[in-house]
């Protein structure tokens, strides 16, 4: 008897649509994986940037926050004058304070 050859047609093309579906799916799978890394330095590019700008207000804050700064722009540009007088001292006792607490509470309960 004669052997068929259907069978090994029948195998043969399944191995060559399992091939072609392995070829295919590492062939995106690798696309994909391109993609991303495109993807990851772009947002590297955008982070670094972020942080450049980050670092130039910090600077620019600390430059226009300067006591120095603030006062020599009050003077001239606002016309401000610092006051040479030592500021009020205000002192009281211990003791004063206690008794006025007592008082409010007693008014109030």
């Amino acid at each position: 008897m004669k052997k068929s050859a259907k069978p090994l047609i029948v195998i043969v093309m399944f191995l060559l649509l399992v091939i072609t579906t392995l070829v295919l799916i590492s062939v995106g799978l690798r696309l994909k994986y391109e993609e991303s890394v495109r993807t990851k330095v772009e947002l590297q590019k955008i982070l670094k940037s972020e942080r450049t700008k980050k670092v130039n207000l910090v600077a620019n804050y600390q430059m226009v926050a300067a006591e120095d700064i603030i006062t020599s722009s009050a003077k001239n540009d606002l016309g401000m004058v610092q006051n040479s007088e030592p500021g009020i001292k205000i002192t009281v006792s211990k003791d004063k304070i206690e008794e006025l607490s007592k008082l409010l509470k007693e008014k109030y309960d």
